[in-house]
């Protein structure tokens, strides 16, 4: 990769809901738009948003570009951006004349056509960083990150069409009333996250995980990038319907190595990732009126086939595929199974003769005689209604976690939660999942958790004898030795990069560092 691409590949895209009241603020920005020469009161907010975005990328990585769309069409009626009125017109003069006067470099956006047919197959969108002129200005009028929040009407739900493509809400039937709620709990969600400490121990990484990274990306070296500024979330539903996916997306970790997860440290304290084995699964099951719990077992692991892997990629992608106009629904879930499969595990998929698709067939096969009672659900497209009822689990997860001042990351049907309150979370990952089947199953699950009432000192226990049989639900994605071992060698640290951002995090209270490693292996 050439110099040049290596740089623009450091780019974010241009976040325009950064917002400030404070004097400071509004004095530069309204020194930067007289020198700018606007007098329509328009330009004012676009002035506003560039520079606090720009002033951010500088401070999470001044070799760091921001991107953004020259196109119509990203800023129409339909637009993500329609709530805050980002106008097309407004924004492309306030770059240019940004760019003119010296306060950002810029880059032109480039796109490489086929010299044949002339179809587009890569590019770059445009991109901008601040320069020292503007960092300048901002000095001047003594603005500080701590001045910095987000716009009041800025977005935490999000619709998407067919084409994944943003729907305007104004467009969409009248907002259910959990989904409403859910947008409360991830507003303050998110203020909760930007006063929490989250930050990651990858110094510690081991030759055996870097070894996985490296055949994860199927590349001679690791190479990865985090933006510890990037905390905040939001849900997304699909095919403009509020009963399909619903999943929680935009944060940091969300795009993080599975094999970095394990070094999360969430307010100064490591953390244990915990998962749904099976989540999907028992809620078809659920639905059905059984709980696939009582039978003990393993949903992926079927006599006489000890490709676990394979069981498991091939059933997900069932559950989640769905017939079109050009194939079934068994073909489309074998593809999407292959490609998973080579991506995923491609050596073990020879060394068990898996040569082409069409071998995965027996394993559909299999698959639909292990578990009959839902073997009508493959194929269907059901996947993405079951999204919707994880996520609903994820929301309860983190407004109880919010209300007691503990933070939880969400990684879909995973969460990421301090050590120490560990036993307090599985025990609330019980109560939400029960909550979800208790109306098929016909029982509920009470905490197992001792209360102890501040003024008297009572103990009080909740009768569980009613609870339904929830062992085998949760399992943690790393084994406890293996985080121990984390452990110990993270408390005897003298030194780190860690330590020290968690330093400045105490004196400042703000998180823009990004966290850039290539590493070498042989």
């Amino acid at each position: 990769m050439s110099d040049i691409a290596s740089q623009l590949n450091n780019s974010r895209m241009f976040d325009p809901y950064r917002w400030s009241n404070a004097p400071q603020v509004k004095s530069a920005c309204a020194e930067l738009t007289t020198i700018l020469g606007f007098r329509d009161k328009r330009y004012y907010p676009h002035v506003m948003m560039v520079l606090l975005d720009l002033y951010c990328s500088w401070r999470t990585d001044p070799s760091q570009y921001v991107a953004y769309a020259r196109d119509n069409k990203r800023y129409g009626k339909w637009s993500r951006y329609v709530r805050i009125k980002v106008g097309i017109v407004c924004l492309l003069n306030v770059v240019d004349r940004m760019f003119s006067e010296g306060y950002i470099e810029h880059v032109d956006a480039v796109c490489y056509r086929d010299p044949v047919t002339g179809k587009p197959y890569a590019g770059y969108s445009s991109r901008m960083r601040a320069t020292r002129k503007l960092i300048r200005l901002l000095v001047r009028h003594r603005v500080k990150l701590v001045m910095i929040s987000r716009h009041p009407n800025e977005s935490v739900i999000f619709v998407r069409d067919e084409n994944k493509d943003d729907v305007k809400l104004d467009a969409m039937p009248s907002m259910p009333r959990d989904v409403a709620s859910s947008e409360k709990a991830l507003i303050c969600y998110n203020d909760f996250l930007q006063k929490s400490y989250i930050d990651i121990a990858d110094e510690f990484l081991t030759k055996a995980d870097l070894e996985k990274m490296k055949k994860w990306q199927n590349q001679k070296y690791v190479e990865y990038s985090i933006d510890l500024s990037k905390k905040r979330v939001y849900r997304v539903f699909s095919n403009k319907d509020w009963k399909q996916n619903g999943r929680i997306f935009g944060a940091w970790w969300h795009s993080c190595p599975k094999q970095l997860r394990k070094y999360i440290i969430l307010n100064g304290e490591p953390t244990i990732e915990l998962d749904f084995s099976s989540i999907h699964i028992l809620l078809l099951y659920a639905h059905l009126g059984e709980n696939f719990l009582d039978e003990g077992s393993d949903a992926y692991t079927i006599e006489g086939h000890d490709f676990r892997k394979a069981m498991k990629i091939v059933m997900m992608s069932a559950i989640n595929a769905k017939a079109d106009k050009k194939k079934d629904g068994d073909t489309r879930a074998i593809q999407a199974a292959w490609k998973t499969l080579v991506f995923k595990c491609n050596e073990e998929r020879v060394k068990h003769e898996i040569n082409k698709p069409d071998d995965l067939y027996p394993l559909l096969e299999i698959i639909k005689e292990r578990h009959k009672p839902i073997a009508k659900f493959l194929s269907s497209g059901k996947g993405i209604e079951l999204m919707k009822q994880d996520s609903d689990i994820a929301i309860d997860l983190i407004k109880q976690h919010t209300k007691i001042g503990v933070p939880i990351l969400t990684v879909h049907d995973s969460f990421i939660v301090p050590l120490s309150f560990m036993p307090f979370t599985i025990d609330m990952m019980n109560q939400a999942y029960a909550k979800q089947v208790s109306r098929h199953l016909g029982a509920g699950y009470n905490s197992i958790i001792e209360t102890i009432d501040c003024l008297s000192g009572a103990v009080h226990t909740e009768d569980t004898s009613q609870n339904i049989n929830l062992a085998g639900l949760i399992k943690p994605t790393v084994s406890l030795d293996e985080l121990s071992d984390f452990r110990e060698r993270w408390k005897d640290r003298i030194t780190s990069d860690q330590l020290r951002r968690q330093f400045r995090w105490r004196k400042h209270r703000h998180q823009f560092y990004k966290i850039k490693r290539v590493h070498a292996l042989s």
